[in-house]
């Protein structure tokens, strides 16, 4: 229930997110609400997220390198510069390169990867006030995120864990027949 499995599912995780979004009101004035950054082709986090919006009547939008995007690309926005993101979602929700499950073949480099996809404070100063940043941790300072960014206000991980136990307790009453 809490984990899901292997790189397909994360559904307490979608609660989870889903749960923060509405609570910063950033489900409402957009198609995409939330658009995800990083390792996308490796991450639970953004199948169930995918799902679950989809299931809402939302897109998601993918900023990444093209070596993460995912095999299936319905209903998602691929979208190509940080301006393009700020102009499209209320929301990032930032994932861990998850190393442990590229393949060799794969070929990223990780190099460009944080000069393109790392979320700093010169890339937020560029965004609306009003965005927040989501990450289901564990967080990778230095390569998701700069060390001075993850200081930001508009990083909302912090309210983000607020939802998690609750999340997971819905979950299990659904599971046991409860809800």
């Amino acid at each position: 229930i809490s984990g899901g499995f292997g790189n397909k599912s994360h559904p307490t995780q979608a609660l989870i997110d889903i749960s923060t979004l509405d609570s910063f009101d950033k489900l409402n004035g957009t198609s995409v609400p939330v658009t995800y950054i990083g390792d996308i082709k490796h991450s639970r986090v953004f199948e169930s997220g995918r799902q679950l919006l989809n299931m809402l009547g939302y897109k998601v939008g993918v900023f990444t390198n093209k070596n993460l995007l995912p095999e299936d690309k319905s209903n998602i926005e691929i979208y190509e510069s940080w301006e393009e993101v700020f102009e499209n979602t209320n929301a990032l929700e930032l994932l861990r390169v998850q190393k442990e499950r590229i393949q060799e073949n794969e070929n990223i480099d990780f190099e460009d990867y944080i000069k393109n996809y790392q979320l700093t404070t010169k890339v937020l100063k560029k965004s609306r006030d009003d965005l927040i940043v989501l990450h289901p941790m564990p967080i990778n300072v230095g390569t998701e995120i700069s060390e001075d960014a993850i200081k930001d206000s508009k990083i909302k991980y912090l309210d983000q864990l607020s939802y998690a136990i609750p999340s997971r307790i819905a979950a299990f009453k659904y599971v046991i027949g409860e809800l």
